[in-house]
């Protein structure tokens, strides 16, 4: 049976420690599981097509655990260059490790290092704070657009549900100098269906 989807788990929340925030997070690829493989499967969905990679081993800072996602998305990429990757975290700096894979991946199939890759963070948090030290979960986004290797410039990166109480100016103007479009909580709110619409026009573009 061809494998359609792949999941990887990555049970670590330190970034979220390091960035001040609450944790818990460890438990997300363990609880996403006990759930997900109770779910009455689609008759469409063959049997096998699904599969459970496990959670990846963690290494001892998180620099080294997001060069290690990396590695783990590149080789599987490889392995089932058709599949979808599903990663369930853990802290959303591992967002980094993530997106700098896919890279990898396709700049080795392209033969170049001029790639596209577009990415929507679903987050009440801009991500984007200037990080002293060990990477965390709120310089995400920040590496990925200043990075080269991540291939990943303002127009491709769309945030989805940032709440504006909970960003601070200095972020919001980073933002819009990369021109980050971005879909604020409020908005979201006041007019659910529209924002879908724009989303998906974005996502279709």
């Amino acid at each position: 049976q061809k494998v359609q989807t792949v999941l990887i788990g990555v049970s670590d929340d330190r970034g979220v420690g390091l960035s001040g925030g609450r944790l818990g997070a460890v438990e997300g690829p363990q609880q996403f599981r006990d759930h997900f493989w109770r779910m009455n499967a689609p008759e469409s969905l063959a049997r096998g097509s699904i599969l459970d990679a496990g959670d990846m081993v963690s290494a001892a800072r998180t620099n080294e655990t997001h060069a290690r996602l990396t590695e783990v998305i590149d080789v599987l990429r490889d392995r089932f260059c058709e599949a979808k990757m599903v990663v369930v975290g853990g802290g959303h700096d591992h967002v980094y490790g993530e997106v700098l894979g896919v890279a990898r991946w396709l700049r080795k199939q392209s033969g170049s290092r001029d790639i596209k890759l577009a990415h929507i963070s679903c987050d009440a948090r801009a991500n984007v704070h200037s990080v002293q030290g060990e990477p965390n979960a709120s310089g995400a986004l920040k590496r990925l657009l200043l990075e080269p290797s991540a291939q990943l410039d303002g127009k491709s990166l769309v945030i989805w549900g940032l709440q504006r109480a909970l960003t601070a100016d200095k972020h919001m103007a980073f933002l819009r100098a990369h021109g980050v479009p971005i879909h604020s909580w409020e908005a979201i709110e006041e007019d659910p269906r529209r924002a879908a619409g724009q989303l998906v026009a974005k996502i279709c573009s």
